[in-house]
């Protein structure tokens, strides 16, 4: 499915509480298919009022909350602080206000990126030492909520996401 609202970063319908207003999503045919991105396709996060998958994904998704005893309308509860609507995230994030540099250095315990708290305390960014003997590749970057990271890193650095 595709996100057809302008937050689709899974934060939309993901409280708690009532039914919150769902993210339109659109089923993608192959009538369709050339109208959107892979980062327009979302996947939902269960509760009771998501639209699964109409393919062998959405029947994961049920075969896999059956193995549990648990259906979407169970996260429907009379107490709405324990309901859970769930959401919808998208399968693929794409980093925004990406930089990079390489930085030279000697010192292998030194600090080599300058956090939030170095900011406020007015502390100068670390620098490059010419001709140092080790060399980093500092990496900055925003992603949206529920985004990870490391993620993000294992991709650029093409690691293995696993700990084999």
């Amino acid at each position: 499915a595709a996100a057809d609202e302008e937050d689709s970063s899974g934060a939309s319908g993901s409280g708690s509480g009532g039914a919150a207003p769902a993210v339109e999503v659109t089923v993608l045919t192959a009538e369709n298919v050339d109208q959107y991105t892979l980062e327009d396709v979302v996947l939902p996060f269960p509760g009771f009022n998501i639209r699964l998958p109409e393919n062998e994904i959405g029947a994961m998704y049920v075969d896999r909350l059956a193995r549990d005893g648990v259906t979407l309308e169970l996260f429907r509860t009379n107490l709405v602080e324990f309901s859970l609507v769930g959401g919808y995230r998208p399968v693929v994030a794409k980093p925004t206000d990406m930089s990079w540099d390489f930085v030279q250095y000697d010192d292998p315990t030194l600090q080599l990126s300058h956090s939030d708290m170095d900011v406020l305390e007015g502390r100068p960014p670390p620098q490059s030492v010419p001709d140092g003997r080790y060399t980093a590749l500092r990496v900055s970057f925003n992603l949206a909520p529920s985004c990870y990271a490391t993620m993000a890193i294992r991709e650029l650095l093409h690691c293995p996401s696993d700990l084999q």
